[in-house]
């Protein structure tokens, strides 16, 4: 529950969503491509990374919704908790997603610290072929990913900047989905299970999916 004066918030209900989220996701990609955003930097701290995509979207008088974790101290972050929950019947989807508030930034600052070592640690391993690179890559680039939509430190938006920060991981090593983007989420109808399954340790599926759809960057 939110405290009294404090908005819900769901960036899709925006009347200029397409519009204002599209120009932001294309500069965004921009830098992930140019390599402005190194991995080191943006897997420990995504918060500027949600802050370019939703800053117009937020509630008028609430703008730091964007760009700032839950748990925060403003009033409307300090305890906001997260659910998964089906749109239909209400129901939680999946009990391992949403870190408690007061968690998010110990486990954003572990997640971020875990992934960081282990890109540079990739970048230093001469693989026997291209094929062992590439598999090795995607297995760090999917834990991350899922790593943080376990977290889901943001009120809103956490898929998008996931989805940023698998490209920026991707990147360095010459890597980038090439028929998905970060708006909209990828049309596969399997794209959750791949995740909920990865989530609990099945992560062959998620693995193969994203290993079939990159190419060069």
């Amino acid at each position: 529950m939110l405290p009294p004066g404090c908005p819900q918030w769901e960036y899709g209900a925006h009347p200029d969503k397409d519009t204002l989220l599209g120009a932001a996701q294309l500069l965004l990609h921009q830098d992930i491509q140019s390599g402005r955003l190194p991995t080191e930097v943006t897997v420990r701290d995504s918060r500027p990374i949600h802050s370019r995509l939703f800053r117009d979207l937020a509630p008028p008088g609430h703008e730091y919704y964007a760009g700032n974790y839950r748990g925060s101290h403003q009033k409307c972050l300090r305890k906001y908790e997260v659910k998964i929950v089906d749109s239909i019947t209400g129901k939680v989807v999946d009990d391992l997603v949403g870190t408690s508030p007061e968690k998010v930034s110990v486990e954003v600052a572990k997640f971020g610290s875990v992934i960081s070592k282990a890109a540079d640690d990739l970048q230093k391993i001469t693989f026997a072929s291209d094929s062992d690179r590439i598999i090795a890559v995607v297995k760090i680039a999917c834990q991350a990913f899922v790593g943080f939509l376990t977290v889901h430190p943001f009120f809103d938006g956490n898929g998008h900047v996931a989805r940023a920060l698998l490209f920026v991981i991707l990147r360095p090593f010459g890597y980038a989905p090439l028929n998905w983007t970060i708006d909209p989420r990828p049309p596969f109808p399997t794209y959750n299970d791949m995740i909920y399954k990865h989530r609990r340790g099945e992560k062959a599926p998620l693995e193969q999916f994203v290993l079939g759809c990159i190419g060069p960057a």
